[in-house]
């Protein structure tokens, strides 16, 4: 499952050769794992691993109750913004993602209804308020 938060982004799996009661939160950025883990107070609890050769480089390995409480954690920062992309743009570690975001989101919109085309007129408007 790929989640998008205000602590960063995560793809959280189980994996193969594993046992199916640990959970595997994987992220290109340690810096989304740390501001999670502080969020939750377990930075010094839960190891962060690095593999360079994996396709998510940084990720905690825990089992699934100790996921629930990270899960939580994420949903409670919902109550801090009415849209993420809005909020997503004033947060300090997050703001560099926001066009990605926003792509995706045009995307799905354009999948959801395929008549208009989000993405075009995103890209027009984007580059009328950059030239003003």
């Amino acid at each position: 499952m790929w989640i998008a938060t205000t602590y960063g982004f995560y793809s959280v799996v189980t994996k193969p050769g594993f046992s199916a009661s640990l959970v595997h939160v994987r992220t290109h950025w340690r810096s989304d794992l740390v501001q999670l883990l502080k969020a939750a107070d377990k930075l010094d609890i839960y190891p962060i691993e690095h593999d360079p050769d994996a396709d998510y480089h940084f990720r905690v390995v825990i089992n699934h109750e100790q996921w629930i409480s990270l899960a939580l954690v994420m949903s409670d920062s919902v109550k801090e913004y009415d849209n993420f992309k809005n909020h997503i743009h004033h947060h300090p570690h997050q703001h560099k993602k926001l066009s990605v975001y926003t792509k995706i989101w045009g995307l799905l919109y354009n999948l959801a209804y395929p008549s208009t085309d989000f993405l075009r007129t995103y890209h027009v408007e984007s580059r009328k308020n950059h030239r003003s």
